[in-house]
This record gives C-alpha cells, structure tokens and sequence, in this order.
C-alpha cells in the first residue's frame, strides 16, 4: 500500500470518528466535497453558525486538531476575535473527544461566536440602511447615480451639467454623507451658504456643522475682573501693538446650568461697576 493509499484509509477513518463525535455533541458533518483530498478536515456543523474542523496533526497523525471556525466575513468587523483550538489523542476513542471538546473549546468559542454575528449583523442592518438612503436620493435628485461601492460606504456620482459634477458618500448606517460638487462659484456658493445658514431649515434653526461631541457647554455672562479701575489704554514705547489691544482684565466664564437665562451682554441697569482695587493706578487726571 503507497501512501496515497494509506490516506485515503486514514481520512476514511477520520470522517467516521467525526460523524460519532458530531452525534454526540448534537452536530451535523458536512458530505465531503467533490474534488475531496485525503488530508482535508472534517467540517461538523452546530446550531447559531457554529462550525467545527477536525483533522490529523501533520506533526503527529495520532492525535487530531479541532479547530473552532468564524462565519465568513468575521475579520471584516470583529478581528479582534481569538482563535480556539484544542488537540486530542485519536486512541481516546469518540467519547472522550467529544468530552474535551464540550469543556475546552466550545464554551469560550460560543461565547465569542455570539460577538462574531451580532458584528455581522450590525453590518448587513448598515448596508441596509446605506442602500436606503442611496436609492431615495437617487429616485430624488436628477442627475444622480450609483458609482462605485466598497464593503463600507456607497458613492453615487452626479452630473449636472457640462460644469457641475461631484459625488456622494455614505457611510455607517446612513446617517453620515460627504458631498463633494465642482462647479461655478456663482452657482454653488450662494446654494452652499444658503444651506448651512437658512433659518427656515427643518427643525427651525440653521445648520450647526459641530458634532455634539464638541460642541462647548452654554456660558454664563463674562464679567471683566479688572485689577484697577479703567485707564487709558495708550501704547508705551516699548509695547507691541497686540499687547497694547489685549484688554487689562480676565474674562471669568462658567458652564451655564440647566435653567439659567444666558445673555451675552448684561442689562445697562445692571452693569456691575468696576471696584478699585487697593492701589489705584497713578496717570493723568487720577486723585493721590
């Protein structure tokens, strides 16, 4: 017998012991493919995606390796995902391997398998959502259509004109869009300022473009903390202009609470004076 021969046998008795340890841990074995070598693994399905690969160690054809498998498309959005594998003596029999497979493999794996399809999930409800959003501004805008997609964002190109042009990207769950249009200016920039600054947009307020992650919390009113009463704020000569317009005092704000009244200049009736401090300033009209 040549060792053509010899594998054929081993990987005949391979695929039986994994039909018996398939059965006992409640998993189904794939049929083998049809261009099948003898050293291919053994695939053994289980319930929620769940997927097994048995094999002979190259190393040590007496053992077999039992390799825990991802769905397709895993790395994509879960990379970080580790890898679960255990090696087991075939002389042990299909009992004890079912055994070790049960309490060494499958319970840190099904745990990750869990993460693993709700991160594929996530990602077909994004691309569902992405087409969405793409096929309304499609039906919606003349002039625009489907470009060229990535796993991630899908682009549609416009043409409005022989002198406008430009894309549209969307990614993440529809919920975020990069317009990119050349054309003239005269044409564009009265369209552009009128979007981002009309009052009348929807919601009633014109366009904030900072995300709220960075936008600055309200602020009460500043008031001046002077360190003297006013003087004039003449240039000496050895001061630079800047150091010259810098106003003499500080200006104290604080975050706003919920509820507060924010004005950015206070009431004429309620200006806070300016108090000395304990050495007046000494100049031109000012009292000893």
């Amino acid at each position: 017998m040549n060792h053509i021969e010899e594998g054929w046998r081993q990987a005949a008795e391979l695929r039986a012991l994994a039909t018996e340890v398939a059965g006992l841990i409640g998993y189904t074995v794939d049929p083998p493919i049809t261009d099948a070598d003898y050293r291919d693994a053994v695939r053994l399905h289980g319930p929620d995606s769940a997927a097994l690969a048995i094999a002979r160690q190259q190393n040590n054809p007496l053992r077999v390796a039992v390799h825990a498998a991802y769905p397709q498309g895993t790395s994509q959005v879960a990379y970080h995902l580790p890898d679960h594998d255990i090696t087991v003596a075939i002389g042990r029999g299909a009992a004890a391997i079912a055994r070790q497979i049960q309490r060494r493999l499958l319970p840190a794996y099904l745990t990750d398998l869990t993460t693993a399809v709700q991160a594929l999930r996530q990602r077909d409800e994004a691309v569902q959502a992405r087409e969405k959003v793409a096929a309304e501004l499609v039906a919606t805008v003349p002039g625009l259509r489907r470009g060229v997609d990535s796993p991630t964002r899908v682009t549609l190109t416009y043409y409005g004109n022989a002198a406008t042009h430009g894309t549209v990207e969307i990614s993440g769950p529809g919920d975020t869009v990069s317009v990119q249009l050349t054309g003239p200016a005269d044409v564009l920039l009265p369209a552009f300022v009128a979007a981002l600054t009309d009052s009348d947009y929807p919601g009633g307020v014109a366009l904030d473009l900072t995300p709220p992650d960075r936008r600055h919390p309200t602020l009460r009113p500043c008031r001046r903390q002077a360190h003297g009463p006013s003087r004039a704020r003449r240039r000496r000569p050895h001061q630079s202009v800047a150091d010259a317009l810098r106003p003499a005092g500080r200006a104290a704000c604080t975050p706003a609470s919920e509820g507060d009244t924010v004005h950015t200049t206070p009431p004429p009736d309620r200006a806070t004076p300016v108090q000395p401090d304990d050495e007046p300033a000494t100049g031109h009209g000012s009292q000893p």
